[in-house]
Parts: structure tokens; C-alpha cells; sequence
């Protein structure tokens, strides 16, 4: 008898149910976390404006207003992790999002090449545009941190559509997809390492570098869409990420018209202390 399928199924619900109570108590942590931060913002702020501009306390006001500005961007982090997802829903253009992020992450300190080659036949989306471009910068970073000493970033979309017996594969329903993928030329991760990469709070990087939620958060939005994420090797080098978000059917049948020619472009990004 084959158990597969069913050993499948119970890795899944472990995992579903592990989400869940990592996800509930970041939510609880996240606002608790948020009230001290409120109270220390608006603290500071009452003894800034007791300074004048000359004053150097006000050089160390400043320091623990950054520190805090930090602490409010994990907190966002742990609350999206428990929210797993939507906030505001809209249709989204998966090729614009990407020119969007793009424009954002431009500004990183390394030397990459970024190509992209979008397809015009992707069909639009239906989500949060917030949550997934967070997925697509959090991949985009991680590719960079794979890359050290420099290296290429290929992001590409294309319209798929999954069979029943693929849909069993990825567990997700079949039909038409929309794909998103993520290529690097770094130095990879063994498959010890891929099977943990969307455990929360699990990281390769070293401490104070990395909270271990930012695949983890990516795997649980995507889950939220109805979508999923995988990883592999690229050969001869690098990792690989490809998201599947189900198509808008109802965009999907005018995103021609909404992109008659697909984009390739090459993007250098160098050091700004080169």
C-alpha cells in the first residue's frame, strides 16, 4: 500500500498547525511590542523639543528614534507573519509590481546585475500588493546576501496552468497560474538546507543578521493567496524560487492590452562606495 500521499498530508497539517501557533503568538508579541515602542517614540519626543538644535543629547535622541524606527519594521514583520496575508485586496499587475520594486531595491550597496524578462501574457493576480511585493523584495534580498562578491539576479513571470496532477504536487488547486520566478548565481543551499528554508525563524545567516521570518512570512502569504513557493538548484550555480498566485480571470483576459511587448532589462547596481 502506498502511504505516501497520507505521510504527505500529515507533514502538511504539522506544519499548518506549527504556522498557526507560531503565528498567534507573533501576533500577541508584535503588539505588546508596539505599545513599548509607542511609549518610548513619545517620550523621546517630549525631551527633544526640550533641546535646543545645538544641544548634543539631542545627536543620542536621534540614535534611539532609529533604534526604535527599527524595532517598529520587525514588528511589521511579526504582524504580517500572523496575519498571513491579505490586507488589502485588489488586482495586481505582476509586471508592474516588479518595475515598482525594482525602483526600491536599486538602491542596495552591491554589485549585481538584475535581468528581467517579462512575459505580457502573465496573467493579473488577486491580492495584496503590499504582502507580495514584501515576498518578491525578501527573495531579492536573500539572492544578494547569496552573492557577496557580486553576480546576476534574473527575475522572470509567465502564465502557467497546472493539471490536477501537478495541482497534487504542489497541493494547491489546478488551473491557470500565474508565475513569478527568482534566479541568482550564488553558491546554492543543500537540500538539508531546502527543506527547513520556510521554517520560522530558521536562518543560514549569522546572529544579529537575520530574524529567520523572512521565508517563512513569504511561504505563509503565499499560502494565504491560494499560491505556493518552491526552491531548488540552478545548474551550474544559484537557487531558484518560483511563486505560483492563481490568474484573475477577469484581468487575465486583458492583460494584453495592458502590455502589448514584454520587458528585458538589464539593471547594474553598483556599490555606491566604489
Amino acid at each position: 500500500r502506498d502511504n505516501n500521499q497520507r505521510k504527505k498530508t500529515e507533514r502538511k497539517l504539522i506544519q499548518s498547525q506549527k504556522m498557526e501557533a507560531v503565528g498567534t503568538l507573533a501576533g500577541g508579541i508584535a503588539h505588546d511590542f508596539n505599545n513599548m515602542l509607542a511609549g518610548i517614540q513619545g517620550n523621546v519626543e517630549i525631551v527633544r523639543r526640550q533641546l535646543s538644535d545645538g544641544d548634543p543629547q539631542r545627536k543620542r535622541m536621534d540614535i534611539i528614534c532609529q533604534i526604535v524606527e527599527r524595532g517598529a519594521k520587525l514588528t511589521g514583520q511579526l504582524l504580517g507573519y500572523a496575519r498571513g496575508g491579505q490586507v488589502e485586496v485588489r488586482e495586481i499587475n505582476l509586471n508592474r509590481l516588479i518595475e515598482g520594486t525594482l525602483e526600491m531595491f536599486g538602491r542596495t550597496q552591491r554589485q549585481i546585475v538584475i535581468e528581467t524578462r517579462t512575459d505580457p501574457d502573465t496573467p493579473n493576480v488577486k491580492g495584496d500588493p503590499t504582502q507580495i511585493e514584501q515576498v518578491l523584495l525578501n527573495l531579492m534580498i536573500n539572492a544578494v546576501h547569496a552573492m557577496p562578491e557580486g553576480g546576476q539576479l534574473f527575475i522572470e513571470t509567465a502564465p502557467t496552468r497546472l493539471s490536477r496532477n501537478e495541482s497534487r504536487v504542489y497541493e494547491i488547486v489546478p488551473g491557470p497560474y500565474a508565475m513569478l520566478s527568482v534566479r541568482d548565481t550564488g553558491k546554492g543551499m543543500d537540500r538539508e538546507t531546502q527543506k527547513q528554508i520556510f521554517e520560522p525563524f530558521f536562518t543560514t545567516k549569522a546572529p544579529g543578521e537575520g530574524t529567520g521570518l523572512g521565508l517563512s512570512n513569504a511561504s505563509r502569504i503565499l499560502e494565504a493567496h491560494g499560491g505556493n513557493i518552491e526552491v531548488g538548484n540552478c545548474n551550474p550555480s544559484g537557487t531558484y524560487f518560483n511563486i505560483r498566485v492563481p490568474a484573475y480571470p477577469q484581468v487575465a483576459e486583458e492583460s494584453d492590452t495592458d502590455n502589448p511587448t514584454g520587458r528585458h532589462n538589464s539593471i547594474s547596481i553598483r556599490s555606491s562606495n566604489q
